[in-house]
């Protein structure tokens, strides 16, 4: 039964990413937990704590209107009543500042946390991506 809560959670993730592609930063904000212990560590090479720098670099990349399309495939999720992990394969395409299209496939782990009856996010995980990184 968790196994399938935490998918969902999972699904949700990459709808609120895909949202924030468009320019839409409210379901990254609703999916993830603002405790001040939650971690991402995204394509960019980074390590964020807490929720001010991880919603903030959500924000600025949603700013950035990006557009494209990135889907979860080959999904493995493992849940107990409090926690749960999903690893996957990001696929997919973003664009670049400069408007070409950039290629995504890597993988990634997504960790939730069970709060307040919701499973929020807790940390982000992916590959280091260098056509992203030398196109940011």
């Amino acid at each position: 039964m968790h196994n399938a809560e935490v998918l969902r959670a999972n699904q949700r993730f990459y709808e609120a990413l895909n949202a924030l592609l468009r320019g839409d930063m409210t379901p990254m904000r609703e999916i993830w937990s603002h405790s001040p212990d939650i971690t991402n560590l995204g394509p960019f090479g980074e390590c964020l704590v807490g929720p001010d720098a991880v919603l903030g670099q959500f924000a600025m990349e949603s700013r950035m209107n990006f557009g494209g399309k990135v889907e979860a495939v080959v999904v493995r999720v493992f849940a107990t009543k409090e926690l749960g992990y999903a690893v996957c394969i990001e696929k997919g395409e973003n664009m670049n500042v400069d408007g070409h299209a950039v290629q995504v496939e890597h993988r990634a782990t997504n960790i939730f946390r069970y709060e307040g009856g919701l499973w929020k996010l807790v940390h982000h995980h992916t590959d280091l991506s260098s056509s992203l990184r030398k196109n940011a």
